[in-house]
């Protein structure tokens, strides 16, 4: 589910839904064709929609239909805004992290980048402009500074996280990070 003004966006497996919640009323949906596979999920970078399918990988909506994306580093995973939305951090399938601003992608170069290659990347979100959050699938969570690369700390298994394995993540108002998991949420 993805809010871009006053649109909400649900994707699902088989289509791509825009609803109207002041109009109470959809406005269009959209649907792969076989060329194009499933829906594997649906992200906004600035306040562009992009869904990654099956068999084309990331494409852009654009006037109700799928064209080739403007995004060319590779199938994006998630992408999240700093919380003045003028910086939008992406990561790739390929554990790439890069920061899109001003119509530009930048990689940002981890001193860590073979530990998220081995743990794998899946959600990634700001927790301040100094200080990043990456959760992986086999490995915790690094906090990275997004200017240096530097890691800041791993918080996993042994250091107070019930499983290394992240779904999600996601910040609150006071800049706690929440981590989902197999046994629930983790703050």
């Amino acid at each position: 589910t993805i809010t871009i003004d006053e649109t909400i966006y649900f994707c699902g497996k088989e289509r791509l839904v825009s609803y109207s919640p002041k109009q109470k009323k959809t406005n269009w949906v959209l649907k792969p064709d076989s060329s194009q596979g499933s829906f594997i999920g649906a992200y906004k970078v600035k306040d562009n929609l992009y869904v990654r399918t099956s068999k084309r990988g990331l494409l852009q909506i654009e006037s109700q239909k799928l064209i080739a994306s403007d995004i060319t580093p590779g199938n994006l995973i998630f992408s999240t805004s700093d919380t003045e939305r003028k910086k939008f951090l992406v990561g790739m399938s390929d554990n790439r992290v890069f920061l899109h601003e001003e119509n530009n992608f930048r990689e940002l170069v981890l001193k860590d980048q073979s530990f998220l290659n081995k743990h794998v990347l899946v959600d990634g979100v700001w927790v301040n402009d100094n200080l990043i959050a990456l959760g992986t699938l086999r490995g915790g969570v690094l906090f990275v500074n997004p200017q240096t690369g530097v890691t800041e700390q791993i918080v996993d298994y042994l250091s107070g996280l019930p499983d290394n394995e992240v779904y999600a993540l996601m910040t609150d108002r006071r800049l706690g990070v929440w981590v989902a998991h197999e046994y629930g949420f983790t703050r």
